[in-house]
């Protein structure tokens, strides 16, 4: 497939140097705008990028998700932080435990920064060199992922708790139940991974390559040790989705509290 319009410039414009480590390196992610951007929005895909990799998303084969972190070392967060706007914009990071495949959602994400403003040109630079390893990313690879609606992150292996998987026609429905009663904290926490699971929707894509239209309930529903939520339009691919919920339940399961299974009814994208 071609590259979608939000990353076209990846096409001769995407420079990566990148070395998955479960240790923390310091990653620099640098993109130029066609011109400066009137909404000012680059945080929101900075926010975003930081709740989801601390609640363990980007993890997968090798990386497990539990061991995931980030945190902004410098670069323009808020409106108000000079130099928001572009048409340059250069932010440091300290990552550790981002999987190679998560790279793909880094760009898919930045490359709204401008909003309605394009941008024409992306790098990512890692302080760990790379080598041959599956652990580094090249520009070759991540614009071949970038081409393909289904090659967001992977999941993580060997999940700490029982998946049942079931086809529906349409919308979706996850279901979590934990091996006691959801307390007040905990519940807390799941609204954090939900969030994140939400974030991660926006980005993804049917399987058409289209933007996918995903909408649903506000709230999450919750009774004794299950959290219940759905989506009456689900319209993405389904691998992504149902790989970045293992992910993240996995880290929740591994650092919050113990998760029995996790039902998953999605739809075909």
């Amino acid at each position: 497939m071609t590259l979608s319009r939000i990353v076209k410039f990846a096409e001769k414009n995407l420079e990566v140097a990148y070395r998955a480590s479960g240790e923390p390196q310091t990653v620099r992610i640098r993109l130029e705008l066609d011109g400066k951007s009137p909404t000012k929005g680059a945080g929101n895909g900075i926010d975003s990028l930081l709740h989801n990799i601390s609640h363990g998303v980007a993890g997968g084969p090798g990386f497990p998700p539990s061991g995931c972190s980030a945190r902004l070392l410098s670069g323009p967060r808020k409106k108000t932080d000079k130099g928001i706007e572009g048409p340059v914009l250069d932010w440091s990071f300290e990552l550790a435990g981002v999987a190679p495949k998560y790279l793909r959602s880094v760009v898919q994400r930045l490359a709204a920064s401008g909003g309605m403003v394009s941008t024409i040109k992306m790098s990512i630079q890692g302080s760990i060199p790379p080598d041959k390893s599956a652990a580094t990313v090249t520009s070759a690879a991540l614009k071949r992922w970038l081409q393909d609606p289904t090659a967001f992150v992977d999941a993580w292996p060997e999940p700490p708790f029982e998946i049942k998987e079931t086809k529906v026609k349409k919308g979706a429905t996850v279901r979590i139940s934990l091996e006691s009663t959801i307390t007040a904290t905990q519940r807390k926490e799941l609204d954090a991974l939900r969030e994140a699971f939400d974030r991660e929707l926006i980005i993804y894509r049917t399987s058409k390559d289209a933007m996918g239209n995903v909408w649903g309930d506000v709230k999450s529903s919750y009774s004794g040790t299950e959290m219940k939520f759905g989506y009456d339009k689900f319209e993405v691919a389904p691998a992504p989705p149902r790989n970045a919920i293992v992910n993240l339940l996995s880290r929740f399961s591994d650092r919050v509290a113990k998760v029995a299974t996790l039902e998953l009814a999605f739809a075909a994208g």
